[in-house]
């Protein structure tokens, strides 16, 4: 399939982004269709978003006219340093999201999603160099190399750390087959069934490993 052609820049990310990128979560994983509220969704996706920055040495963006259209978060394990600011905002983001009673029972499930990544990472009995913390790039301009490219400079930015080895969680709601496509190796599987907004449905989850 030909790739559309866009006009896309790259560069670090910024403060003002959040907005765009809490919109670009809650498209990604659905999050208005398993709350009640809206609110619960936008105050979800602040929190995901704020605990993978707490974690980050590394974080870029696509923008395409004048909007945020993708990102990728990478934490290099030697570059990571504390960062109490990001910590305390993603406190009292789950906070807020706790007060809300649909938004503990949706917290209390991804609980178990973060349980089921421990226990994987856990079990593969290997160390790692750093680990591709969050990416994801906006339904509209999905095929056009955007991921590719945000893939590929944060690839630079390990090799440049001289790192061997890094992981990556991720699941079948995703596209998983794009770090299949990109030499990434699958290390486990897990299934979870989970209901989303009432639906029961098996999700499964994965850790993938990337060697330089």
């Amino acid at each position: 399939m030909k790739q559309r052609k866009l006009n896309v820049t790259y560069r670090d990310l910024e403060r003002k982004d959040y907005p765009y990128i809490e919109k670009i979560i809650r498209d990604t994983w659905n999050y208005d269709s398993i709350c009640d509220r809206p609110s619960t969704a936008k105050q979800m996706a602040k929190v995901y978003l704020r605990g993978c920055l707490a974690q980050k040495t590394y974080a870029r963006v696509a923008v395409c006219r004048d909007r945020v259209v993708g990102i990728i978060v990478g934490q290099y394990g030697k570059d990571r340093k504390m960062n109490p600011g990001m910590h305390i905002s993603s406190f009292f983001s789950g906070l807020r999201l706790m007060i809300a009673g649909d938004g503990r029972k949706v917290a209390k499930q991804f609980r178990g999603f973060e349980k089921t990544d421990r226990d994987m990472l856990e079990s593969c009995g290997k160390k790692f160099d750093g680990e591709v913390v969050f990416f994801a790039v906006s339904k509209a301009v999905r095929g056009c190399g955007v991921g590719k490219e945000l893939w590929g400079q944060l690839r630079g930015y390990f090799r440049a750390k001289s790192a061997e080895n890094i992981y990556v969680y991720t699941d079948n709601t995703c596209n998983y087959k794009f770090y299949e496509s990109q030499e990434f190796e699958r290390l486990d599987c897990r299934e979870l069934l989970v209901s989303p907004g009432g639906q029961r449905f098996r999700l499964e989850m994965y850790l993938y490993e990337y060697n330089f």
